[in-house]
């Protein structure tokens, strides 16, 4: 392989040894040839130095030619560019002219939308305008005409003037009547002041209706320091012209030209084209070269002019600069010559040992030639002969170090600690190492039957299979990927894979070499440190969010503590000092008794969420007819609800049905929610709240037209101490709780609680979903009413204390269920393959393996015609942070120890959507 490799070298070494080789192998052939060429008469031969002079000037004509053409594109390019330049300036003159206009029709407009503008008050109006037009550079006047051109009020002249001279007939005024919302005029007189300048005007709509025109005054001296402000140049002009072609303003002796109109050969570019350039004299008599553009308000233009010597100067250079060169091109040829003599000296040299080469003799030197390349073809042709020699010893040890090459890549492949194969353009593996079936699990032979898509991961075949296609195509001389090879038996490893091409003789890409490390060790230490990290992490952020929330919580309850309290010490000092007579003695003690209830209603919230988190609320479960609850909770907000001037209007279903829980707890959710909507509805709004059946839930809707919830606020809307507004700025008091409240006690209830708003300013909805229960029925006389029974309600219940499922097994058996117990969750797991519950009743701590594990699994397990089993958790841990984690693993509802009996069976019985007979 080496030895035809070296036979391919592409170098010109290479393509001199073959060559001499057959000149020595054929000698006599060659010698021959030379003779015949000697020998023929009827070919004219030249010197060489014929021949270079000749290649000389052939190429310096072209370069003299190419010269030339590139002086005149030079010169056309200066002129384009210059052109470009003035143009882009232009642009930029004309860009600041409309920021300018622009930022004056914004500040009409502005004007033009004040609600003062639906019914005019001269000195209002006057006061306002002449406020703005001291605020704006260059307002001469603001002026409000009718449609018809009458005036209505002007900052510089007294109300009812009637029509002004010549308004009727302005163009600023058809523009508008034609329904242009903008109107910028050409220079005209002010109607007002008289002198000259332009008019900006806007229409003023009221009911979809022009009813007014509003109109500035514009002084054209602001136009001309725009236009000086820019820093243009000494020599260059710029003039902005308006529609008429009259100069309104002028960077350079404004005050000759302004009013004036444009040369006639101006006027006939600016007719044809919107932009572009010209030659013309300017106003001044100064023969100059200028672009114009137009602006993009008013339809005005703005012309940049530059003298025509300025433009001029450029061709003059680029004429010095062709010259010089021509001169330097001639110095070339006598150079040129000189070096053409030696060459050919060299050459006849070289020639002379060229031929004793070709004899077979060696040359003893090479030409003493002052050209490298003859001086370097010397030393080839002496040495070329050495290496001919030479070539068969190398030839010889080439061989024997390949084959030593080959043994040691066989050794590396099957002996190496990494997976290797040899892999066709086909993808199939045509030969591996043990190494990689001991990977794969798969015998040497047959992984050579298979092709490597086969033994990839579906989710990465794809990407390998185009880096594959991409490196036999050549694109690419090797790739390195990570990915999940299946195993024999099913299994996943990560492999890091390493593929490079291998070529042919030919260069060609005929198979690919890959290199496979199992790094699965690796891969799932990552994915474990990750977890870990972003475990850590969250963390991290919850507690910083506790810490922030309980700080702010602290400062809320300070200010909501304080804000009463400094009424009531306030009224109280008064009475005491007795300066109040009989109204403001009722008014203070009104205002005691109403700040004293207020924090009572403050401490009895905080109370309640102690009780919550510590697990100590109870309630007092009995049949509650809703719609009594709803009334009695109406009736508490109305007065509020009257004196914010909300209305509050009510849809009641009077066949909304009863639930099980506590009456007094119940009207506490609906008091909270209506509280809440109307504290968030201000004056003229309304608050509804509707209550329904719907799929065996009583439904109960409190909405309104309030503020609204804001859409990064609404998921934590039910966490406690959470406001949408916590400064110090804040418009609504309390602490934060009142819908925590709601969404525990609701809860409690085996209901739901969920929150909706389309967004800030738009309203809220509150949605209360409470299990309904079914009518009781009637028992025999004299027979007591057991509140709830689970009839036919099979009960698993899952604890490790003994006595614990001895008194739940003797409780659910005593109202009607069919019970099994299991004192460990695997236990547990085995009685749910045989036997289908309606319910579990679980405790949370339990040796070896907790009610969080256990619920997580019932949760993986196949639901029985798509129903989910409920599952009720038991704990003496009552914290929201335990109770979170028992719901958040796949708990329905939780009961905190010591366990209430009515309230247990009730929790149980609104778990599996139903409750047992009374």
């Amino acid at each position: 392989m080496i030895r035809e490799l070296l036979d391919r070298t592409p170098s010109p070494l290479g393509r001199l040894q073959r060559a001499l080789r057959t000149f020595v192998s054929d000698r006599r052939r060659l010698r021959e040839v030379i003779g015949h060429r000697r020998d023929r008469t009827s070919r004219r031969r030249y010197p060489l130095r014929r021949h270079l002079v000749t290649l000389v000037i052939a190429a310096l004509l072209p370069a003299v030619a190419f010269a030339a053409v590139i002086v005149a594109m030079l010169g056309a390019q200066e002129h384009r560019w210059a052109q470009r330049g003035l143009a882009d300036t232009a642009r930029a003159l004309a860009s600041a002219v409309d920021r300018e206009i622009e930022s004056d029709i914004t500040t009409l407009e502005a004007l033009a939308a004040l609600p003062a503008m639906d019914h005019v008050h001269p000195d209002a109006f006057r006061t306002i305008a002449e406020r703005v037009r001291r605020s704006q550079n260059g307002w001469e006047t603001v002026f409000l005409v009718t449609p018809g051109g009458e005036e209505i009020l002007s900052t510089a002249a007294s109300p009812g003037a009637g029509t002004l001279p010549g308004l009727r007939d302005r163009a600023f005024l058809r523009d508008i009547r034609a329904g242009r919302q903008r109107s910028v005029s050409p220079l005209v007189t002010d109607p007002v002041t008289g002198r000259p300048g332009i008019t900006l005007a806007v229409p003023v709509h009221r009911d979809r209706k022009l009813k007014y025109v509003l109109a500035a005054g514009l002084r054209l001296d602001t136009l001309d320091a725009l236009l000086t402000e820019q820093r243009l140049p000494g020599d260059w002009t710029g003039t902005l012209i308006d529609q008429d072609l009259a100069i309104v303003a002028r960077s350079r002796t404004p005050e000759r030209f302004v009013g004036q109109r444009v040369t006639p050969g101006l006027a006939g570019h600016l007719a044809r084209a919107r932009e572009g350039s010209f030659w013309d004299t300017t106003k001044d008599g100064v023969p100059s070269f200028g672009v114009f553009t137009r602006t993009r308000l008013g339809d005005w233009v703005l012309v940049l002019a530059v003298p025509a010597a300025a433009v001029a100067g450029a061709s003059k250079w680029l004429a010095g600069v062709a010259m010089g060169g021509i001169g330097l091109i001639g110095l070339g040829v006598v150079v040129a010559l000189l070096a053409a003599g030696r060459i050919a000296r060299s050459v006849d040299e070289l020639t002379a040992r060229a031929e004793m080469l070709g004899e077979g003799a060696i040359p003893d030197d090479a030409p003493a030639s002052e050209v490298t390349e003859v001086a370097r073809v010397g030393d080839a042709l002496r040495d070329a002969a050495l290496l001919l020699q030479q070539r068969a010893r190398e030839r010889a040890a080439a061989d024997a170090a390949l084959r030593a090459s080959e043994e040691r890549f066989r050794r590396a492949f099957e002996q190496g600690p990494l997976g290797m194969a040899i892999v066709g353009e086909d993808f199939r593996l045509v030969r591996v190492n043990a190494r990689l079936a001991e990977i794969l699990g798969y015998a040497e032979d047959e992984l050579t039957k298979l092709i490597f898509p086969e033994l990839t991961h579906p989710a990465d075949v794809a990407k390998d299979v185009d880096h594959a296609t991409r490196l036999f195509r050549g694109d690419i001389p090797f790739y390195t990927l990570e990915k999940r090879l299946i195993r024999r038996d099913g299994s996943i490893v990560w492999g890091d894979l390493t593929v490079t091409m291998i070529r042919d003789e030919e260069g060609r890409v005929t198979n690919a070499l890959a290199l496979v490390q199992d790094v699965t060790a690796r891969v799932r230490a990552e994915d474990d440190r990750r977890r870990a990290e972003d475990a850590l992490r969250e963390q991290a952020e919850q507690l910083e969010a506790a810490s922030r929330s309980k700080d702010e919580f602290l400062a809320t309850l300070s200010h909501e503590l304080r804000t009463p309290l400094n009424a009531v010490l306030g009224w109280t000092l008064m009475l005491r000092q007795g300066r109040l007579d009989a109204a403001g003695t009722l008014r203070a003690l009104d205002v005691i008794e109403r700040n004293a209830r207020a924090q009572s209603q403050l401490i009895e919230d905080l109370l309640d969420t102690s009780r919550i988190t510590t697990g100590k609320l109870r309630l007092e479960v009995v049949r509650v007819d809703v719609l009594g609850v709803v009334e009695a909770a109406l009736d508490a907000v109305e007065p509020a609800a009257s004196a914010r001037g909300v209305q509050l209007r009510r849809v009641l279903d009077p066949h909304a049905g009863v639930v099980v829980g506590d009456a007094d707890r119940l009207q506490q959710i609906v008091w909270n929610l209506l509280t809440n909507a109307i504290k968030f509805t201000p004056r003229g709004g309304s608050v509804e709240l509707r209550v329904e059946r719907q799929a065996g839930q009583v439904v109960i809707v409190v909405s309104d037209t309030g503020i609204g919830i804001a859409p990064e606020v609404l998921p934590f809307v039910f966490e406690r101490f959470r406001q949408g507004d916590t400064g110090s700025t804040r418009t609504h008091g309390g602490l934060g709780i009142g819908l925590a409240l709601v969404k525990h006690l609701v809860e409690l209830h085996g209901g739901s609680v969920t929150a909706e708003s389309p967004g800030q300013n738009r309203g809220a909805t509150f949605t209360v979903r409470l299990p309904e229960m079914p009518q009781p029925l009637a028992l025999p006389p004299g027979v007591s009413q057991v509140p709830v029974r689970l009839n036919d309600i099979r009960v698993l219940v899952v604890d490790d204390r003994k006595d614990s499922l001895e008194i739940l097994q003797h409780l659910f058996d005593d109202h009607g269920a069919e019970t099994r117990t299991a004192m460990s969750a695997s236990e547990a797991l085995e009685i749910l393959h045989s036997w289908r519950p309606d319910v579990l009743v679980s405790d949370i701590e339990m040796p070896g393996e907790d009610g969080l594990s256990l619920i997580r699994k019932v949760r993986t397990l196949p639901t029985e015609n798509g129903r989910r089993l409920p599952a009720v958790a038991v704990t003496a841990y009552a914290n929201v942070g335990h109770r979170v984690r028992a719901l958040a693993a796949g708990f329905d509802a939780y009961v905190a120890k010591p366990l209430e009996p009515d309230e247990l069976l009730a929790v149980v019985a609104n778990a599996v959507g139903r409750l047992g007979r009374m």
